[in-house]
């Protein structure tokens, strides 16, 4: 059998690494790779615990995604869906990957195939941004694992380029000769503003406590009924009404529940506040009465919300456990 083309494995090595094997690297420890041929690709797990596209074109691993903490985790297989998407067994769980959508952000080398570049050779990465109009920033990251003992992964990042603004064209373009001798994992993350939304993290923190007491409301009277039915039935008897203590837990987590999707405690704003034209989407996107008032409708003056009561009265995430928790008290 010919050897037609390689990759070496990603993953340092120090066990085996000397003075003749300066570059040592573990073994790939493949079962089945996934090969895609619309896009010349092969994907890769590999016992690090990560998963690699090696792009047959370039002869180059240009994406790679941890799947879990690595090593230890050989020889699992791995399949292309009919719609593209990878998926693969490693360290006892099932991975799916595909693109994400509304998403493209590209990142591409002067020199991809790794059996033609050396140490001080001058690279030229290019991101470039092509889902929208090039906003916000990027920013690259270099990753380099090793292996210093067994069983044990490390990494060390750093930054290459902070918070680049695309050109014209959507592409933000970094040269460099300094990396090291190594496996190198280039990664572009996008920030499509330069700054947080201040009325997303509002809206996002009030979402997030009605969720947690809403799971508590579901939690503490599933609770309460059990231990009341364990009670009734050690003792003989079967309750005609919810004892004392069985309706305090329940209607304290309901109380809490209650009062925050009333915004009874709310602590007013002491200036206005203004949000980006996604907080003003958020706002669109809720159903309206006869006389267009929703309960998505901002304020920011005074108060987040124009109306005290909360937009998730009307979601079906409440509607659902309303449905898994509702008990009638006799």
């Amino acid at each position: 059998m010919r050897e037609v083309l390689t990759v070496i494995g990603p993953t340092a090595d120090p066990e085996n690494r000397s003075a003749s094997l300066p570059y040592a690297v573990r073994e790939w420890c493949i079962n089945t790779a996934a090969v895609n041929p619309a896009t010349h690709s092969v994907f890769v797990p590999s016992e690090d615990g990560h998963i690699y596209r090696w792009d047959l074109v370039s002869n180059s691993l240009t994406q790679f995604l941890q799947l879990n903490p690595g090593i230890g985790e050989p020889y699992v297989p791995s399949i292309v869906g009919p719609d593209g998407t990878v998926f693969t067994l490693n360290g006892g769980a099932l991975s799916a990957m595909g693109n994400l959508n509304g998403v493209g952000v590209a990142l591409t080398s002067s020199i991809p195939d790794v059996r033609r570049v050396v140490t001080g050779d001058s690279l030229t990465l290019t991101v470039t941004v092509t889902d929208t109009a090039p906003t916000g920033t990027v920013t690259l990251q270099d990753t380099v694992y090793s292996v210093p003992s067994p069983g044990v992964l490390n990494s060390r990042t750093t930054t290459l380029l902070s918070n680049a603004t695309p050109d014209l064209n959507g592409q933000v373009i970094f040269s460099t000769s300094a990396l090291a001798a190594d496996k190198h994992f280039i990664t572009v993350t996008r920030y499509l503003t330069p700054d947080s939304d201040l009325v997303a993290l509002m809206i996002l923190a009030h979402q997030t406590r009605l969720h947690n007491l809403i799971s508590r409301v579901n939690w503490e009277t599933r609770l309460a009924l059990d231990q009341e039915a364990s009670m009734s039935e050690s003792l003989g008897v079967q309750a005609a009404t919810w004892s004392g203590s069985t309706r305090d837990r329940i209607y304290s987590a309901v109380e809490k529940l209650l009062r925050s999707m009333l915004f009874t405690d709310e602590i007013p704003l002491e200036a206005p506040v203004q949000g980006t034209s996604a907080s003003m989407e958020f706002a669109a996107a809720g159903p309206r009465d006869k006389i267009d008032r929703s309960l998505r409708d901002l304020d920011l003056n005074r108060r987040m919300f124009r109306y005290p009561c909360s937009f998730l009265i009307v979601t079906a995430s409440l509607e659902l456990r309303k449905s898994a928790t509702s008990a009638e008290a006799p």
